[in-house]
């Protein structure tokens, strides 16, 4: 590797992590992990309102193991945002939903998540954005076709 490439790697990953520890402050505190909001959200996306989801259904959409899914839901059954319900069809099976206050909270971070990025494509204008979003598409799929 070229000593330019190494020095553009370098600032790339010391980028990237001035950018994780930015958007640390574009949520206030909302009382959940990170981890449990981009489940909710997961949830709210992927289930069909009146049917609900499965964990194993989440734990392939979220590409994370079936016990951390299980760990998730438990700690977000005791915060009141989501309900387990047996499955009408198959009584073993069980569905995933949001609760009223779950569905409050989304609504209020999604806002927010708009707001943040709007703000994001003022500041850079619309040309930079559309160049922006034209880049992380392609880092996306290098990381997603990247074997480590």
């Amino acid at each position: 590797m070229s000593e330019s490439r190494k020095e553009i790697t370098n600032e790339l990953v010391k980028t990237i992590k001035n950018f994780k520890r930015s958007s640390k402050h574009i949520f206030p505190n909302i009382g959940i992990k990170p981890g449990e909001m981009m489940l909710l959200m997961c949830i709210n996306e992927s289930s069909k309102e009146q049917e609900g989801i499965k964990a194993n259904e989440l734990s392939e959409i979220m590409k994370v193991s079936t016990p951390l899914i299980t760990q998730l839901l438990n700690s977000l059954i005791s915060k009141d945002l989501i309900t387990k319900d047996t499955d009408k069809i198959d009584k073993r099976a069980v569905r995933i939903r949001l609760t009223p206050k779950s569905k409050e909270l989304i609504e209020k971070v999604e806002e927010r998540f708009f707001s943040v990025f709007y703000g994001i494509v003022e500041q850079l204008g619309e040309k930079d954005s559309k160049e922006l979003i034209r880049l992380f598409i392609k880092v996306n799929e290098h990381l997603n076709n990247s074997v480590i």
